[in-house]
């Protein structure tokens, strides 16, 4: 039987022991954490430098004009909603959302004293937090690549494009005579076929996909989704559904803005930017 004095030494190696494996887990698993966060973050810039390059060393195809595009014969108007616009109702909003929602679920109110909260508190705040801003700075940059990337792919000229073009009319062949009679003629829009700002020029051949609708939907849907999978309230349900909503509707204005100000065409443009905002958005959160 032991004695009092070596009873005393084992409890104390046992008390260490469970000391140091708790250590040595909490350790691993902010190891663990570091190693993810950091992953996420080159995941980030390689996607964001990426969209950088194109956008400034990428230019869009030359398209061919033939006499009988009347849709790309109209004014060039003022945008209703500026890009610079855009980012700030489309990526504020996100963010206080995730700010938000992720303090509520973490039980962090606004009156609360700060001494009274725990530290598992303020842990699952930041984590989940994280989680969710890295999901959607990380979709969003993915959604601005791949829509530069197509733009300057397909090189679609949009509907104000000989307004900004200003060719000279008298200098292009119409039409050409064939076996089968009289047909139009595709006249290369690269070259001389232009006299106007060359700036205009290389923006107005890039009108599919439209950027305006991408973000739009891409930070919308994020909004719609993320509502759906993080905000709990069993009182006010009514008010989820509201901001859902009210998130739909957003991107549809700004999608149908593009439309009226004929920056681009209808129902392929936006209709390709609702179907990839949604799977995007679906993937992340499954």
């Amino acid at each position: 039987m032991l004695n009092p004095i070596q009873l005393a030494t084992q409890q104390e190696l046992k008390n260490s022991t469970i000391s140091d494996l708790l250590n040595l887990a909490t350790n691993t698993t902010l190891y663990k954490r570091i190693i993810q966060s950091s992953a996420d973050l080159v995941a980030i810039l390689v996607i964001y430098i990426s969209y950088i390059i194109v956008l400034t060393a990428s230019k869009p195809r030359i398209a061919y004009y033939t006499c009988d595009m009347s849709d790309v014969s109209f004014p060039n108007l003022s945008e209703t909603i500026p890009f610079y616009a855009l980012a700030i109702y489309c990526v504020i909003p996100a963010l206080l959302f995730i700010l938000s929602v992720e303090a509520g679920n973490a039980k962090l109110y606004p009156l609360q004293n700060p001494f009274t909260i725990i530290s598992g508190q303020w842990r699952q705040y930041l984590i989940t937090g994280l989680h969710a801003f890295t999901l959607f700075v990380y979709g969003l940059g993915i959604t601005l690549l791949l829509t530069e990337i197509l733009k300057n792919w397909v090189g679609s000229l949009r509907p104000y494009f000989l307004a900004v073009c200003n060719p000279s009319y008298s200098s292009i062949s119409c039409t050409v005579n064939a076996n089968t009679g009289t047909i139009y003629n595709s006249v290369n829009t690269g070259g001389s076929f232009c006299s106007g700002n060359s700036a205009d020029i290389e923006e107005a051949r890039k009108s599919f996909p439209s950027g305006h609708a991408s973000v739009s939907f891409y930070s919308m849907m994020f909004i719609i989704i993320y509502l759906e999978a993080r905000l709990i309230l069993l009182r006010f349900r009514a008010i989820k559904s509201l901001l859902q909503v009210s998130a739909f509707i957003a991107a549809l204005v700004t999608s149908v803005s593009r439309i009226l100000d004929y920056k681009h065409r209808g129902f392929p443009s936006f209709f390709f930017s609702f179907l990839s905002r949604f799977f995007f958005n679906s993937t992340f959160f499954n």
